[in-house]
């Protein structure tokens, strides 16, 4: 019935979604895939009720990966959710499920943009045939479309579409209906904010180095990526020990700290909720029963 599907960079988190998810949908209707967009660092052995695709001509990267999703479905529902969300409650899709043969109702996101109309690809879960019928008026589908950008315009005006906004609007203006839904709110999910973004962006200039911490001292987003890795690192750490991950978050409780800045009593709570996340994930991975163990 359905294939829930995500694009992963780094293995630590790609296996936390992975045990949330096995655990979260019924393995005799759900098939799982992942897209390995990194330099094949995913072993396919510890994702044993997944495949683990590769790039190729078709998806060079996590944008066409999406598109390529929708093309090869062999179920009539596809679920798009994000590495740095984590699916922790089991009982969600059976309240799901059914709504999704009503007459005209093209996809259900559980997450949506909240600055947008958009369902973008946090945990979406859509009707294959009706995405395949806008895709071939939208080829671009998924893609994210600049509008006004570049180094002539100044940064304060940049505009344009991010990743699934564009799709969403075609399939609104076909008639179609997207329920835009917020159910991270009531905990049915457990996120952690530009994790990849911090990661990729510490890859580059190196976690310790000075523009890095310059970064993270000024930029919101990097700030919660860095907190959120350090948490989800510990979760992988005591469930997989001894397996490699990729480290990029060697930070001592001073530094985190000093990086709240002026910003200390937000980040402060910032830091309690994401130790919150981070526990409530924990207890699911620990409590709820999973077909493959953890190896």
């Amino acid at each position: 019935m359905l294939t829930v599907f995500t694009s992963a960079v780094y293995p630590d988190l790609a296996r936390l979604w992975y045990e949330c998810v096995t655990r979260s949908f019924p393995a005799a209707t759900t098939s799982f895939e992942i897209f390995d967009d990194s330099e094949d660092t995913l072993d396919a052995a510890w994702f044993p009720r997944a495949t683990v695709l590769r790039q190729n001509p078709a998806r060079r990267d996590f944008q066409e990966s999406y598109n390529d999703a929708v093309q090869r479905a062999r179920t009539p529902y596809l679920a798009f959710i994000d590495t740095d969300i984590f699916w922790i409650s089991p009982g969600l899709w059976a309240r799901i499920a059914p709504q999704l043969s009503r007459p005209g109702l093209a996809a259900i996101s559980c997450i949506s943009r909240r600055n947008r109309a958009s369902h973008g690809t946090f945990a979406l879960v859509c009707n294959v045939a009706v995405y395949r019928r806008i895709m071939e008026r939208v080829p671009g589908g998924f893609f994210p479309l600049n509008t006004r950008f570049g180094p002539d315009v100044p940064i304060t005006e940049w505009t344009g579409y991010d990743t699934g906004d564009v799709i969403t609007r075609a399939v609104k203006e076909s008639g179609y209906q997207v329920e835009l839904q917020h159910l991270d709110d009531e905990g049915a999910f457990v996120c952690f904010d530009s994790v990849t973004m911090y990661r990729r962006t510490a890859e580059r200039l190196g976690c310790q180095s000075l523009p890095m911490r310059a970064m993270v001292n000024n930029s919101n987003w990097l700030w919660r990526g860095c907190i959120g890795s350090m948490a989800l690192e510990r979760i992988h750490n005591r469930l997989f020990p001894g397996t490699p991950i990729h480290a990029h978050t060697p930070w001592s409780a001073l530094n985190v700290i000093r990086a709240m800045g002026s910003e200390w009593p937000h980040g402060l709570r910032f830091v309690a909720a994401c130790m919150g996340s981070a526990w409530r994930m924990n207890r699911f991975l620990k409590s709820a029963p999973a077909a493959n163990t953890f190896s």
